[in-house]
């Protein structure tokens, strides 16, 4: 960064403080900016291109996109795109202005649940539905084969305690071991056995469906068939399982859940109903500070319209929406790698297009090759063999090379969350 594009910036900033310098012709897509020199300056007149920054190019000071927008000042038409004042000036006052309005909307929701609670009126509540992102996650649900795991249907050996779920038009049935079940927390050893510590024969659930309990029990007793394991906990079924460990205070599975929150869920490729799914449920339990801001973290990446969309600023905590909200206003796409991928293998590709490789001698061959490391199973591969310009070509040399053995390990896009902020 150089001292005139330095001063640049600055003035630009200054832009941004001084409105009526600023006159907005077209809503949100042409704008005439006045020379910060004085009044009586020239005017310049700064478009929007494009309504998404680009992955190539980030300013180093202000991280914003510099092709977002053109301008008709001479220094922008001599292709000094990062030095001009006025396209940062809009930049800036564009976000600040979107931040600005949801900001508003949520102190409007905190001051209005603030003063409920003063003046202690009760407040219906009203069965919340789930918006479309939500309910339709973009990414298919694929679970475990149901063939491996028992349905608990029958009793069978010490599996006698019957827990009875309550649907909207029939009964259904779940024998489980109740002193395994009760083993698990002490909610759960009142609801099996009684004052005396004699075991019931059956108890009825009101509140759960057939559906979430039977995922509970699958993944809280070995019971695979296959391997005598626990159903492992997965990106589809960690929101679940961390709501009904802090309902029923299960401490294992609440610790196997944050640790699935902060070790495998950065590299999980799903879609942002999911996350925000994850994040609703999570935010509303007493995980650890660290699993709650990887969550946070993930959606700080979604634009301010997928955020509205889900409508968190009713189904999040008001700390834990305001912090989304400060991590979202700090978050600044970078560059990063360009990644190519091969039959679930992760390789860097350089500013040529070509994956990133090291010169290697091969000694039965007697031949130097250059072998490009996979990010996900460090496993190296002459990609000569199988990269052509031609995509077609490339799919038909990927028969011959085999699956990645780890296809998610790279860390995915996320903002970094102050964690001080969730105190």
């Amino acid at each position: 960064m150089t001292r005139r594009m330095s001063e640049d910036h600055s003035r630009g900033y200054y832009l941004t403080q001084c409105r009526d310098l600023i006159e907005e012709k077209t809503a949100g897509r042409e704008w005439a900016v006045q020379s910060s020199d004085g009044y009586c300056g020239k005017q310049y007149t700064v478009t929007r291109e494009a309504v998404a920054p680009c992955a190539t190019t980030c300013c180093t000071q202000c991280h914003a996109c510099p092709h977002q927008y053109t301008c008709t000042c001479p220094r922008y038409e001599q292709d000094d795109v990062m030095s001009c004042k006025h396209t940062h000036a809009i930049n800036k006052m564009v976000f600040l202005k979107q931040f600005a309005i949801v900001k508003e909307e949520v102190e409007a929701v905190v001051k209005e649940n603030i003063k409920n609670e003063a003046v202690k009126v009760p407040k219906q509540e009203a069965p919340i539905q789930a918006p479309s992102c939500v309910q339709e996650p973009e990414v298919e649900v694929v679970e475990a084969d149901d063939g491996d795991y028992p349905d608990f249907s029958e009793p069978i050996r010490f599996r006698r305690f019957q827990l009875r779920v309550k649907g909207p038009n029939s009964v259904s049935s779940l024998f489980i071991n109740a002193h395994a079940l009760g083993d698990l927390s002490p909610l759960l050893a009142d609801l099996c056995f009684d004052g005396d510590f004699v075991e019931k024969q059956q108890v009825m659930v009101e509140d759960e469906s057939h559906k979430d309990l039977l995922e509970l029990m699958r993944c809280v007793f070995p019971c695979s068939l296959t391997t005598f394991q626990c159903k492992p906990i997965s990106i589809h079924n960690v929101a679940l399982l961390s709501r009904l460990a802090h309902k029923y205070q299960i401490a294992q599975l609440k610790s196997h859940c944050e640790k699935f929150l902060t070790t495998e869920f950065s590299c999980k490729r799903v879609g942002p109903g999911v996350v925000l799914k994850i994040l609703m449920a999570v935010a509303k339990t007493d995980f650890s500070k660290e699993a709650i801001a990887t969550i946070i973290g993930r959606a700080a990446t979604y634009d301010l319209q997928t955020l509205n969309q889900a409508n968190l600023a009713e189904n999040l905590p008001a700390k834990v929406w305001s912090v989304l909200l400060e991590t979202k206003k700090h978050y600044r796409p970078s560059q990063g790698r360009i990644l190519m991928e091969r039959r679930g293998h992760q390789f860097e590709v350089g500013y040529n297009r070509m994956p990133v490789a090291h010169e290697s001698y091969s000694w039965d061959r007697g031949t130097r090759d250059y072998m490009s490391n996979c990010l996900n199973c460090a496993k190296s591969f002459c990609l000569d063999n199988y990269y052509d310009e031609d995509e077609a070509s490339n799919e038909d040399d990927d028969s011959f090379m085999e699956k990645c053995s780890k296809p998610e390990n790279v860390p995915l896009p996320a903002a970094r969350v102050n964690i001080a902020l969730l105190n």
